[in-house]
């Protein structure tokens, strides 16, 4: 386990370099085949503060320590694929951008419902609001199935 969560990367550093040399001064960028709890616990606060800014904008039923898990996947491969050779390397940088990236990844794999049909379910629920306006009262089933049409309708019932 890596802080608690279990992961793929095993303990204890390994770097090669595209050279062959391995060491800190060699030249050429490092490639960590194994991942140690020091390598990531300095980034567990890039993890936290990156699932707190995301939490707030995502549904509540979202569980944290799933973002956490998922955030932790994304810095553990942003360690592992890091490039320090490339001009303008910035480590805290592209490892927030791959906790980020997981989170979102692992929040829209969770999120069964596709944005059609969210789209669809507001249509629905601006249909049946226009028809109250209209009609002074909230409308029947049938009433709503003809403003908006029946293939629309069952779809959009389907999928609520």
């Amino acid at each position: 386990t890596i802080m608690g969560y279990s992961a793929a990367a095993k303990v204890s550093i390994s770097p090669s370099t595209s050279n062959g040399h391995n060491g800190p001064h060699s030249s050429g960028h490092y490639r960590y085949e194994k991942i140690t709890d020091e390598m990531v616990a300095p980034y567990i606060k890039l993890v936290n503060a990156t699932v707190g800014r995301l939490a707030r904008v995502l549904p509540s039923h979202i569980n944290l320590d799933d973002l956490r898990a998922a955030g932790l996947s994304g810095l553990l491969e942003g360690l592992v694929k890091y490039d320090c050779s490339h001009p303008n390397a910035n480590l805290n940088g592209y490892l927030s951008s791959k906790i980020r990236g997981a989170i979102l990844d692992y929040v829209r794999q969770i999120d069964s419902r596709i944005r059609t049909a969210r789209r669809d379910e507001k249509k629905m629920d601006e249909a049946v609001h226009a028809l109250e306006v209209t009609l002074g009262r909230i409308p029947e089933t049938d009433e709503v199935v003809r403003f908006i049409g029946v293939e629309k309708f069952l779809r959009i019932r389907e999928l609520v």
